[in-house]
């Protein structure tokens, strides 16, 4: 140990060193205060280290000593936290819950400092999920890192947490137990903020191993102890690996921790194997010259040793040996106490000096030494990269000419505080100007280097490049802005609700379909914005959502300002915090008042399909491509002399032979709708009854969106009565050109007849006119010159008027079928020509007048006269 102590205290001499060269002062006297400072801080830490090594010690050695495990920690964690100088420590032990199998945290120990208030009747410590209680130690401790610095400096959830205890800064070290996370060690302070060094967070790492292995140590001794006697039980239960051994070597007997520890069990070594078996070969001779003396002297030998101890798997072990004679007999007990950890910190020591020794000009960070005039005394590489300056060219200028003009005032002032003591350190993010004029953006951090009286002699500037950080958070805040524009402009409505269904936030688009504004409506119950009748669904729908956390396609309809109502489709999810518990809805709203009229449109266009299918005259079917009806109208039904479709559907399972006279005109069908996708076709059908039907078929076939057939519809139509009807047509029509040949032949003789009967009329009509002329007339004449009153002379003239009409041009037209006159209207229109009234006429025809105007107004009509002004007589006038 006292060996380990010196290596200790050259590293942290030379380390002090390091500093001293690194701190750049230029004249002796500078460098001899540095010196003197340096020794004393050098010191400090010195003594500080070695202080906690010493504490380290004495809390194992209270864990050794001490009876009860409770006690003993508490007094481990007293010595740690009073030599630490922290106001509280505490051990968490981990654990799993019984029904979930979730990882578990409880407080077993603590110690708080007077004054403190302790947490150890805190219930909050007790069972808690690493989901509450700061989900990222559960992330970082199983991986050996620490959870230290400054409350305030922690995330939001773990400073209120931490500062509700008065804590100002932690230190939590993870304590793994064979590869396994046991649980963690804290250290509060609640007094001041302090910082720990990577020595110290080792040192307490390895105090903290020292006290979980006693607490494991000690339950194992308890298991033990209920079945084994006193004497094993203290074997098992001394925390350390145990083993006694003959003077032979022969290992007899070996305690729990030294199977747990190297691997072997008892069987394996108890009576077969020797001490000499789980040392290294260069040991041998030295331990075997102890094991010897030790037999003929006890203290002719030393009782403690470090030796390097082999387990089963060959992994070497640096181990501190407690070893000693049973009195009254020739065996051996020693225990070895593991002190890798131990090791693992010196070496850690080792690497921290050189780590430091080489900080300065390796590091990735630029660092610069300046003074408090802004004078440049010493720049690492990385900073003569990062401003583009050779060391010669950075001499000539000073610190305020690479910065940007826009944050030179804001140095100004922190520099000035830095002087006067106002501030230690100070930190600032600002643009710096390269020697090429490119802006590049840093992450300064100034750490000033006083005198003895606190003046400022100079600062070490730290500076990290946050270019492409600052590049990145420009094209994140461009980013979150078009998100901000896309949610406020979205084509769809987005909202969110609190625990009490009051609106927090609505978009531009839900609020322009609502007619609202944004005042309008925050603060506001979004039930109130719900139609009456859908307010209970909606009540319902919104207290799962909180419990179940998820909605999905909730048709509802919303009240606009102006009082008409909007059809939406709601979808929601709910956001909870770290507990489980509901904190707010994210909701988006969709316009669905064109897919309402589409499912009304919908609906009304199925109604109307379904009516026309169960309603129409025609077949309608669907089938199988094997053959077997999906679906059948009443019509089809019919026409198969089937009573329902239900019963068609239940009896017809192969259309090719139930329903089609010849099967070959159903493997003809689905040739075509394979090749063409439709089939026309006529083709006999079988009813029920045995009777044909003869149908006119129009098939297609439906294809999946797959390209997968899937039936067959189609129409049919009953076309047997056509058919017969058809067939007795064309008898018909062959009897008819019979006829009609016949008939010609019979017409052309009558032509031959007609014409010498109208031959022989001509000559009639002309014997007659030439009779009258000659044979009537005369007499008339001579009638005329005979003594007769006023009515005789009338008729006489009448009568020869009218036997010259009849031999005259005007009564042959009249008389023509052109004109199509009676021979009623063939009088009247003789006795108008020659200027009589309508009231003469009906007196020489012993008619009423109206008669007369009726034959008047026909005539009329027949020649053509349909102007009112137009002149009857003077059109029969122009006719002789």
């Amino acid at each position: 140990m006292d060996d380990w102590k010196k290596t200790k205290a050259h590293l942290i001499r030379e380390l002090e060193e390091l500093r001293a060269r690194v701190a750049g002062y230029e004249s002796i006297e500078q460098r001899q205060k540095l010196t003197q400072k340096k020794q004393k801080k050098k010191e400090n830490s010195t003594l500080r280290n070695a202080s906690l090594v010493d504490i380290m010690a004495g809390s194992a050695l209270s864990l050794l000593t001490c009876p009860n495990i409770s006690e003993a920690v508490d007094q481990a964690l007293a010595i740690l936290g009073e030599g630490a100088n922290v106001d509280r420590v505490y051990l968490f032990e981990n654990h799993q819950d019984p029904c979930t199998g979730e990882l578990l945290a409880s407080q077993r120990f603590e110690w708080s400092k007077a004054g403190i208030i302790s947490q150890r009747d805190n219930l909050l410590l007790i069972n808690q999920p690493y989901r509450n209680f700061f989900p990222r130690w559960q992330s970082e401790l199983p991986l050996g890192r620490s959870i230290k610095g400054l409350i305030e400096d922690f995330p939001a959830a773990e400073r209120e947490f931490l500062a509700a205890q008065g804590i100002l800064s932690l230190l939590v070290v993870p304590v793994m137990i064979e590869g396994r996370f046991w649980g963690f060690i804290g250290f509060d302070d609640c007094h001041e903020e302090k910082e720990w060094t990577k020595e110290e967070e080792s040192i307490l790492v390895a105090a903290a191993g020292n006290i979980v292995n006693a607490i494991e140590r000690k339950r194992t001794e308890e298991a033990l102890r209920k079945s084994e006697d006193q004497y094993r039980t203290i074997f098992e239960n001394t925390g350390t690996p145990l083993l006694i051994f003959e003077k032979d070597t022969t290992i007899c007997l070996v305690n729990a921790e030294f199977e747990r520890a190297f691997h072997y069990s008892r069987d394996e070594v108890e009576g077969r194997m020797s001490w000499m078996d789980i040392t290294l070969p260069e040991d041998l001779e030295w331990l075997k010259r102890y094991h010897y003396a030790r037999r003929v002297d006890p203290g002719a030998s030393p009782r403690n040793y470090e030796l390097r101890v082999v387990d089963r798997f060959g992994h070497i072990h640096e181990s501190y040996i407690t070893i000693a004679m049973i009195p009254g007999t020739k065996r051996s007990i020693a225990s070895v106490l593991d002190i890798t950890p131990l090791k693992a910190v010196e070496n850690a020591l080792r690497e921290s000096e050189a780590h430091y020794r080489t900080l300065f000009e390796h590091t990735g960070v630029a660092i610069v030494h300046v003074n408090p005039q802004g004078n440049w005394l010493r720049a690492n590489e990385n900073f003569l990269k990062f401003i583009g300056y050779t060391w010669e060219e950075l001499e000539k200028i000073n610190a305020r000419d690479v910065t940007h003009p826009d944050y030179i005032e804001q140095t100004a002032v922190l520099i000035e505080k830095q002087i006067n003591g106002e501030i230690d350190r100070f930190s600032q993010e600002k643009y710096y100007v390269r020697k090429d004029g490119v802006l590049r953006w840093g992450e300064m951090r100034s750490t000033p280097i006083r005198d003895e009286r606190g003046r400022l002699l100079s600062a070490v500037v730290a500076i990290i490049d946050r270019t492409q950080q600052k590049q990145a958070e420009d094209r994140l805040k461009k980013y979150l802005e078009e998100m901000e524009d896309l949610y406020e402009n979205a084509p769809f409505g987005y909202h969110s609700l609190g625990e009490d269904g009051k609106i927090l936030r609505m978009n531009d688009t839900e609020l322009s379909w609502l007619g609202y504004s944004c005042n309008e409506v925050i603060g506001k119950k979004y039930i109130d914005f719900v139609a009456p009748e859908g307010r209970d669904l909606w009540q319902q729908l919104f207290f799962l959502l909180q419990n179940r956390g998820r909605m999905n396609d909730i048709e509802n309809k919303l009240i606009r300002k102006d009082g008409t109502l909007f059809p939406v489709l709601l979808n929601a999810t709910a956001i909870y915090d770290e507990k489980g518990k509901y904190q707010m809805s994210r909701s988006s709203v969709l316009d669905n008042t064109e897919r309402k009229r589409a499912e009304i449109a919908l609906a009304e266009g199925e109604a109307l399909y379904r009516n026309l299918f169960e309603s129409a005259l025609i077949g309608m079917f669907q089938s199988t491509l094997e053959g077997r009806f999906l679906r059948i109208n009443q019509a089809y039904a019919t026409m198969l002399g089937y009573e329902s479709p239900a019963e068609v559907i239940s009896t017809i399972t192969d259309t090719a032979t139930q329903i089609h006279a010849d099967p070959r005109n159903r493997a003809e069908l689905l040739a075509a709708v394979d090749r063409d996708g439709w089939f026309y076709a006529e083709q006999p059908y079988l009813r029920k009854d045995g009777g044909v039907m003869i149908g006119k078929l129009s098939v297609r076939k439906v294809v999946k969106g797959d390209g997968v057939s899937a039936y067959l519809e189609g129409i049919v139509e009953d076309i047997t009565e056509r058919k017969k009807t058809e067939k007795a047509l064309q008898e018909s029509e062959r009897e008819l050109r019979v006829k009609a040949t016949r008939l010609g032949e019979a017409n052309m003789a009558l032509k031959v007849l007609l014409k010498s009967m109208e031959s022989d009329q001509e000559e009639f009509r002309e014997r007659i006119l030439t009779n009258i002329r000659d044979q009537v007339l005369p007499y008339l004449d001579k009638l005329k010159h005979s003594p007769l009153n006023e009515f005789q002379r009338d008729y006489v003239q009448t009568s020869e008027r009218n036997l010259k009409e009849i031999a005259s041009p005007f009564l042959k037209k009249i008389a023509s079928g052109c004109f199509n006159l009676t021979m009623k209207e063939t009088q009247i229109a003789s006795l108008v020509r020659d200027g009589k009234t309508s009231k003469e006429i009906a007196g020489l025809l012993n008619v009423s007048q109206r008669v007369i105007d009726f034959h008047r107004k026909n005539i009329r009509k027949k020649l053509g006269l349909t102007e009112r002004g137009e002149s009857l007589v003077m059109l029969l006038r122009s006719l002789s």
